[in-house]
């Protein structure tokens, strides 16, 4: 499951496995050892995460927010906006999932979890 922004680099790569992270980091237009201190660093910044996320397919607001929240200094309130926001992901994506399994249904062929990882 991806939880923080440096996920997005292992998860976009496993997509691609044909290219490197150093290809990647230039592809995004950055120098090909960017992404390698971003995982140094343990966070990608909110605009490399949002690149990924659209590469990805996924929803760019919430991983550029993830992405901020790594960056603040640790406290009470930031953790409690953090949690708040990974509930409401998870609740999201709920309904997607749903909604993926009822067209590979209706389209047949594949069975629907073997549809549902080959559209993911």
């Amino acid at each position: 499951m991806l939880n923080r922004s440096v996920d997005l680099i292992d998860e976009y790569l496993r997509r691609h496995p044909d290219m490197s992270e150093r290809q990647l980091s230039m592809r995004l237009g950055y120098s090909d050892m960017a992404l390698q201190m971003a995982r140094r660093r343990e966070r990608l910044s909110p605009v490399v995460a949002g690149q990924l996320a659209d590469a990805l397919g996924l929803d760019v607001k919430d991983w550029m927010v993830t992405a901020a929240f790594e960056s603040e200094a640790k406290s009470d309130a930031a953790q409690q906006l953090r949690e708040r926001m990974m509930i409401h992901r998870r609740k999201r994506s709920l309904p997607n999932l749903h909604r993926t399994l009822r067209r590979a249904i209706i389209v047949g062929g594949a069975t629907p979890i073997a549809q549902y990882r080959t559209l993911h």
